[in-house]
């Protein structure tokens, strides 16, 4: 071995335990397909049940309902409270509290001194500031901090802003005017008589006498949710709220132990279910879940993107497609690597063929996740089709791909074009120009591949 190489990974490799055995068991549209061609609806759950994938599911759904055990005993441990479900109970209320809190404390921002000026701020009280005297038009609250703020008139007709907070006293003195809904918030001749009233004013005026606002917040509380809720006057409620946060950890897990439970023991038959809904709106299958013509042939292809394929074949965009072109498309579908490289250069009818291809993805994607489709991969396929005089030198010169990659990529190539070949009952057209394009795929380095 190399000096640079840590032999305690060797020896773990070597006398450790082997690494599990994981399926790689994924519902695909073509499976589907060929289930149903070969059983019936009604026989593919027990079919899928015992599959390795559903056994390693299985043993996952036991170990947590262990834990699922435990769960429910700890939250069986808690004492017995008033209601039947005190932890859904609890959280409503508790829910409740906060939001109706926040709202109080919205109207409580100012001191109880200043919240119990704020009945008597009505249109055309007279109000006293440390340096001036004003007349309110209005009371409202501020857009943002939510501040009670009041539109005051001043001596000289002037209108100022101003917040409740810096009222020093409520004058026993108002003025009966008529207010109106927008600025200035009184006719002219109503600011008119209040500017002269405001001039005409004693100099000392007595201030009303208002007794600071109790805060009643506890009791605002227990008023607003009395009527919806038993907590506020049950027994219990100081257990409940020393317990909730705990006994809610524990129980948020045991719903998550159970969901997860009852996907793993029914996940892989939804997700069959809901791939056949899919084939059946798209047409391949008949409402009795059996294959249509389209459903017979559609199945034979057994690849990644199978559904973007043969939808592409159905609404005939490989009509008089060259092989060349199609191998570049096939390479396209197949390469998954976003990684920035220098391909040759594709021609028109790849590029306008990778076009449909896209809006094609675009239109499947809530069915299955479309594929990367770079158009600029096609070109080293397209190029290696459709001129048999390259060299595989002169094709690896002309990329900055790697000479592994590219390998890897015409193999996959022909892998996608052997399976539209397969096609050759059906589609006879189709399958001889992918039938072509594996003849000109299979030369040189490539000339043994199966």
């Amino acid at each position: 071995p190399s000096p640079y190489m840590d032999l305690g990974i060797l020896i773990r490799g070597l006398t450790g335990r082997p690494e599990p055995v994981d399926s790689q068991f994924i519902i695909t549209y073509p499976m589907v397909l060929n289930l149903l061609k070969a059983h019936p609806l009604d026989h593919i759950q027990s079919i899928l049940a015992k599959s390795f994938a559903q056994y390693q599911m299985n043993a996952q759904a036991v170990h947590l309902e262990h834990r699922i055990e435990k769960l429910h005993a700890k939250l069986e441990s808690y004492k017995p409270r008033e209601c039947s479900d005190w932890l859904t109970q609890w959280s409503a209320y508790d829910h409740a509290t906060r939001q109706t809190a926040m709202k109080l404390q919205a109207r409580r921002h100012h001191p109880p001194e200043v919240r119990a000026r704020l009945p008597y701020l009505t249109p055309g009280r007279v109000v006293a500031f440390p340096r001036f005297r004003g007349v309110v038009l209005r009371r409202y609250r501020s857009r943002g901090q939510r501040h009670e703020m009041v539109t005051i008139l001043r001596k000289g007709g002037v209108m100022a802003e101003s917040p409740v907070a810096d009222i020093m006293g409520v004058i026993d003195r108002t003025f009966d005017f008529a207010p109106a809904p927008a600025f200035p918030w009184a006719t002219p001749e109503a600011l008119a008589w209040l500017t002269q009233q405001l001039e005409d004013l004693p100099k000392h005026l007595p201030l009303l006498a208002v007794p600071p606002a109790p805060d009643e917040g506890e009791g605002e509380l227990v008023k607003s949710l009395g009527d919806l809720f038993p907590c506020p006057t049950c027994p219990c409620r100081p257990t409940c709220g020393k317990e909730f946060k705990a006994a809610n950890t524990v129980k948020q897990e045991w719903l998550h132990h159970t969901r997860t439970v009852q996907s793993l023991r029914t996940g892989i038959w939804h997700k069959f279910q809901e791939r056949a809904d899919i084939l059946q709106d798209l047409g391949y299958l008949d409402p009795a879940f059996k294959l249509t013509a389209d459903g017979e042939w559609a199945r034979l292809i057994r690849i990644d993107f199978s559904l973007l394929l043969t939808e592409l074949i159905r609404t005939q965009a490989f009509h008089a497609v060259t092989p060349a072109t199609l191998a570049g498309l096939m390479a396209c579908i197949a390469y998954d690597n976003d990684r920035p490289a220098s391909f040759p250069r594709i021609t028109a009818a790849l590029a306008n063929l990778v076009a449909t291809a896209r809006r094609m993805a675009e239109a499947l994607a809530p069915y299955d996740d479309p594929p990367l489709l770079r158009a600029d991969v096609g070109g080293l396929a397209e190029r290696w089709v459709g001129d048999t005089t390259v060299t595989w030198a002169q094709l690896c010169r002309s990329t900055s791909m790697a000479e592994g990659d590219i390998y890897r990529l015409l193999s996959r190539t022909l892998e996608y074009l052997s399976q539209v070949h397969s096609l050759q009952a059906t589609h006879p057209d189709l399958a001889t120009v992918a039938a072509e394009a594996l003849s000109r795929i299979r030369r040189g380095v490539l000339e043994e591949l199966p």
